[in-house]
């Protein structure tokens, strides 16, 4: 795209913000600005805006305010001590308390969104204009470390139905994409034949950058390995969101769109929350909208490489503040900065659900990612569920590949053989072949299901 192009597409973005009341394009400005920020600007400008998320919740949220009360805690002045001793906000917690989360006053524009489909349970949050224009701006400086920009086609291959326009609003959507030429397809279902679909539109469309749920991209990978179809079209560049990019995963994407691959992280309830840039050594926090801590069992931060649970403090969210918020995820922070020299907070990798993991029989619990390591590692599984309903027994649950049914069974004895190994005898594995595993109602696909009490 020419310099005058990325002008008049620019123009054209501005002009509809403009038009809609967003201020997204001057926070824009300002995100590519304070990711080179020092590391000492970044913590002072961190410690301002959470000390003002601090005094708002006390004065404004009925949680807090009794949370704050209970605890001994004021905000006349910030304390990373006194930070540290406010209690981790859990899912349940949000589900049970949203409204007494919801702070006192206007905010224009407030809409209820909702997350927690994978659990049947549904968290509901109030997110302010303010918190969606800076979710607009940090997606759009997400796309720019792909070296992608506004008006350069983008093709998103989305699961969650409920992202997807409909009605009225699938009129207006159509327009908006003809103008900022985009393409969104639903992968709520994948299909062999809506697959093939989805290559045709790519090879039609021809877009620059794909953004995609993981588990999606991967599998359309595996239908490109087989050859049945062919891609005429390399993208710039692929995102993977909402779900785990396994190193196995990237790199059969990779192979098979001949372009490189960022992975970007958030939920609903928080944004996106960080991203790969184009020297993919980690995910790049957004120091300015998110305060992550990565902390151990006991509460106490974990070191650098150091698996832990992740907790969010969103800084930019005053209709309902989420102030240490346990998000369901397990990641470690690297342990050499980034060569980009951004001064933004580096994750490592992000593991996967702080749920994925397995009960032996003996009921001690161990990290699935090993289970699923190793079937993703089977060149005959395009898909796979692990589900626990009793300690110390697993079913393991796969759609294959094209193979014939002596080929099958020899893959599955030798599967179920490679995890007893990793069970070693304290876990009785069962492989099954099946057609079809469902998804959640998002469209993302959950690797584990551990229905084992945790009592």
């Amino acid at each position: 795209m020419s310099l005058i192009q990325e002008a008049v597409y620019e123009g054209i973005y501005r002009l509809g913000s403009a038009m809609k009341g967003w201020n997204v394009w001057e926070i824009l400005t300002r995100q590519r600005e304070l990711q080179w920020q020092s590391e000492e600007e970044l913590n002072r400008h961190v410690e301002t805006k959470l000390h003002e998320l601090l005094r708002h919740a006390e004065q404004h949220s009925p949680y807090y305010q009794k949370l704050f009360h209970e605890q001994g805690i004021t905000w006349e002045s910030f304390s990373w001590d006194q930070f540290q001793r406010i209690p981790l906000l859990t899912k349940q917690e949000l589900e049970e308390y949203s409204l007494q989360l919801c702070a006192k006053g206007n905010y224009p524009n407030a809409r209820w969104n909702s997350s927690g489909g994978s659990t049947g349970k549904m968290a509901r949050i109030l997110q302010d204009e303010h918190f969606r224009n800076h979710s607009r701006a940090n997606k759009l400086l997400f796309d720019e470390w792909t070296n992608t920009r506004i008006g350069q086609r983008k093709l998103t291959l989305w699961g969650a139905q409920r992202d997807l326009k409909k009605g009225r609003n699938a009129f207006f959507g159509r327009i908006g994409n003809a103008v900022h030429r985009r393409m969104t397809l639903s992968s709520y279902q994948m299909s062999a034949a809506s697959m093939e679909g989805f290559v045709n539109q790519i090879n039609r469309f021809k877009p620059d950058l794909i953004l995609a749920y993981a588990h999606s991209i991967y599998e359309l990978s595996l239908l490109l390995e087989k050859g049945t179809r062919k891609l005429q079209h390399r993208p710039q560049a692929i995102m993977t969101s909402a779900g785990t990019l396994f190193p196995e995963m990237r790199d059969k994407i990779e192979a098979q769109f001949g372009a490189p691959v960022f992975n970007r992280y958030g939920s609903r309830e928080v944004g996106d929350i960080a991203c790969e840039c184009s020297h993919h050594r980690g995910l790049h926090v957004s120091g300015t909208t998110h305060m992550v801590e990565i902390l151990r069992e006991d509460g106490t931060r974990a070191a650098p490489g150091e698996v832990g649970e992740i907790v969010v403090t969103l800084l930019t969210n005053k209709a309902m503040p989420l102030i240490r918020y346990q998000i369901g995820d397990r990641g470690a922070w690297a342990e050499e900065p980034c060569s980009c020299k951004r001064s933004w907070p580096l994750i490592q990798h992000v593991q996967g659900r702080s749920q994925d993991y397995l009960t032996l029989s003996n009921g001690t619990k161990v990290d699935g990612i090993f289970f699923m390591l190793e079937i993703i590692g089977c060149t005959w599984v395009r898909r796979f569920q692990i589900i626990q309903e009793q300690a110390g027994v697993a079913e393991v649950y796969c759609i294959p590949g094209d193979r014939t049914q002596a080929e099958l069974e020899q893959d599955c004895k030798a599967l179920k053989e490679k995890l007893d190994v990793l069970v070693e005898k304290e876990m009785l594995v069962h492989v099954h072949v099946v057609d079809k595993i469902e998804e959640t109602v998002t469209g993302k696909h959950r690797y584990i299901i551990n229905r084992v009490s945790s009592s």
